[in-house]
């Protein structure tokens, strides 16, 4: 990796800008990655010579912050997939990993587990089936 302290135009060349910009989508605030994601959907990218997370990357290039071991690039939005420098946040792992598992929390009390969902729609399809052929 180049050092933090260089230029912009060191860092990140119009060419490998040209690549980054054209996997970006908006969607509403964030900016979408439509590029290759790893196992749990967080942007990956091949940086001279190396797979990077794209937060990290763009927090090194556009920030000039090295992200250091044990730390991570949080979203704000809580999507791993966006790349909007304005969401990104670097935090220490174990504050970055409470906020998940408080959203992830809230999100399973806000919505009824699927298959449960699933399983109900099963059960009355077989009590119609019952009530309608004895």
């Amino acid at each position: 990796m180049a050092a933090p302290w260089l230029p912009l135009s060191e860092r990140l060349t119009e060419r490998e800008a040209g690549r980054i910009l054209a996997k970006l989508r908006e969607h509403g605030s964030c900016w979408r990655w439509t590029g290759s994601t790893d196992h749990d959907g967080y942007a990956r990218v091949w940086y001279r010579g190396r797979n990077w997370h794209m937060t990290r990357l763009l927090v090194w290039v556009l920030r000039g912050e090295a992200v250091a071991a044990g730390w991570d690039v949080a979203h704000q939005c809580h999507h791993p997939s966006c790349c909007n420098p304005a969401h990104l946040l670097v935090q220490d792992r174990r504050s970055n990993r409470a906020v998940r598992l408080a959203v992830a929390q809230r999100e399973r009390r806000a919505r009824p587990d699927i298959r449960w969902r699933r399983f109900e729609q099963q059960c009355r399809q077989h009590l119609r089936e019952i009530y309608r052929y004895g």
